[in-house]
């Protein structure tokens, strides 16, 4: 069934225990938006299978109670976040659960109890619309984790519309949190040293062409070609493709 923010968190408040789950290598818009529902309406939140670099460290900063793999007998009800697919969750048998995400087209409302999902940027703009109709304070931790959820999602608001930038605006005004602190704590993330290997490879193996106005550059790695691709962009090319091996 589908619902809206106020059925949504109404349907919520009548379980104990809430497991807020995320994905597999979950990322900051999943960890943050399970967080920001785990303070408002209480609960845990649970990682299926890891997370990934930048999430971690969020987890660290705002001293984020987490569960590894959880076991979901021990929880009344199972709330899926930022998920489309059950392989996300790598296969795991869902019995009673709902669903709450931003995804274009998600599998996991087909057999959910029920669901709020909406076409936004982020899960965190959602979650952030169900705080709202709740009337529940925005406490700083919550909205630093929303921001980064939602900055990380929009690739730095590439993909951003004018309802994230309202979204943004309103988190800072609500809680007082400064945006460059959202700054600071993504760029205090280490980058592993394979990582940098691979960008400076696909760098060194660039092939730039230019067409009219255009500047199209090739190249290879043999791993993250898509973070390989979207340095290329950053560093000046209009289009480029990274292929990998």
């Amino acid at each position: 069934m589908r619902v809206d923010e106020i059925d949504f968190y109404n349907r919520l408040l009548n379980y104990r225990d809430i497991l807020y789950l995320c994905h597999r290598n979950a990322d900051p818009d999943a960890v943050s938006s399970a967080f920001a529902l785990s303070e408002a309406i209480g609960g845990t939140v649970g990682l299926v299978d890891g997370c990934n670099r930048v999430a971690s460290l969020l987890i660290e900063k705002l001293d984020i109670e987490v569960v590894e793999s959880p076991n979901f007998d021990e929880y009344e009800f199972i709330l899926v976040v930022d998920t489309s697919t059950i392989s996300q969750l790598n296969g795991l048998k869902l019995m009673k659960y709902g669903v709450i995400d931003h995804h274009a087209t998600t599998a996991l409302t087909e057999n959910a109890e029920f669901y709020l999902h909406k076409h936004a940027s982020s899960t965190a703009e959602i979650v952030f619309s169900v705080l709202k109709c709740m009337e529940a304070p925005v406490m700083p931790r919550v909205a630093l984790g929303l921001l980064t959820g939602i900055v990380t999602d929009t690739g730095h608001f590439k993909h951003a519309n004018s309802e994230t930038f309202s979204c943004v605006s309103e988190i800072i005004k609500l809680s007082g949190v400064d945006y460059a602190e959202v700054i600071d704590l993504m760029a205090s993330t280490p980058q592993d040293i394979s990582i940098r290997i691979a960008m400076l490879k696909a760098a060194a193996r660039a092939d730039t062409e230019r067409t009219g106005d255009w500047l199209i550059s090739t190249s290879y790695v043999s791993s993250f070609g898509g973070s390989a691709a979207s340095m290329l962009i950053n560093i000046g090319a209009d289009v480029s493709f990274v292929g990998t091996s």
